[in-house]
């Protein structure tokens, strides 16, 4: 159990006092009694009565040295050089604040106390979805969402909260701002319909690229060449993660939707990876699509 120290890497010992003190020997005893590597502690200043040190290293488990600042300030007047008062103290910022708590036990009660409140915040945070809706057709209301009850439906069925988001403007900013809005809300998936396509109007997985970088976007079909509707190579989904959070760009076909929400679901419970969920939700859509051209082409003929 391990936690990002947030550049909050520092321990402050005020009312210490040095008399030809051995640096080097004073970082040992730090690391030491606070169960770190004696490479991962560095005395970085002395300036009056107080001596400044630095944790090297980027994340913590507090539980190692919780609670333990009395032995650390023994282990120190332990030192030839040092001196302590009664009023020395340990003083660190985050979770190095951890050092200070009076007693030991009671300091690793509230730490595991505090996991388990994070767990269960994560844990209802993957559960809550939310399903964004895009289009100027839908917003103008010349046709009807049935995606998002559908979605909304299957994913309640599976055990998840949902919302019905916005319908998304074809805007690329307005887009992600919704997007990055509600992972500050605390929805731990995003389902967005529409907007896949190559037209310079689809904006849904320019979005998600924008919140991740890395996201997998694999394409359905590719044209070739641009055309005077078709700006883009192709059309494609989306599939990223900020953190724990899901990003998921669905196409705006009703029957696509229902053909991919099955597989999605079972990603999302799996916890697969992006790149594996993207590629099946595109399989089934490069499926859908070759039976579309074959039943086209049947009717042609």
């Amino acid at each position: 159990m391990k936690y990002d120290l947030l550049d909050k890497s520092e321990i402050l010992i005020k009312g210490i006092t040095l008399h030809n003190a051995n640096l080097s020997d004073i970082a040992f005893a730090v690391s030491k009694a606070l169960g770190l590597e004696e490479k991962e502690v560095l005395v970085i200043d002395v300036r009056g009565d107080i001596l400044a040190l630095d944790v090297l290293r980027p994340d913590v488990d507090p539980r190692i040295y919780a609670g333990r600042k009395n032995e650390l300030l023994a282990s120190l007047a332990a030192l030839p050089g040092i001196t302590l008062s009664g009023d020395t103290d340990v003083c660190s910022r985050g979770m190095l604040g951890w050092i200070s708590v009076s007693d030991r036990q009671s300091a690793l009660d509230q730490i595991s106390a505090a996991r388990r409140s994070t767990q269960q915040y994560h844990a209802a945070v993957r559960k809550r979805a939310i399903v964004f809706p895009s289009g100027t057709e839908l917003e103008l209301g010349q046709i009807e969402d049935t995606n998002t009850p559908l979605i909304k439906s299957k994913l309640e069925e599976a055990g998840y909260t949902v919302s019905c988001g916005d319908i998304l403007k074809d805007d690329e900013e307005l887009f992600a701002g919704k997007l990055r809005n509600a992972i500050d809300e605390g929805y731990g998936i995003l389902i967005t319909t529409g907007g896949v396509g190559a037209e310079d109007k689809d904006h849904s997985v320019e979005a998600t690229l924008h919140l991740d970088p890395d996201a997998a976007v694999p394409y359905i079909v590719m044209f070739d060449g641009h055309s005077e509707r078709h700006k883009k190579a192709g059309i494609r989904i989306g599939v990223g993660k900020v953190g724990e959070i899901w990003i998921i760009n669905l196409p705006g076909p009703n029957d696509e939707v229902a053909a991919c929400i099955d597989t999605l679901i079972i990603g999302l419970k799996d916890n697969q990876d992006k790149y594996v969920l993207a590629e099946n939700l595109a399989n089934i859509l490069r499926s859908r699509l070759r039976e579309k051209m074959k039943c086209h082409h049947q009717k042609l003929c």
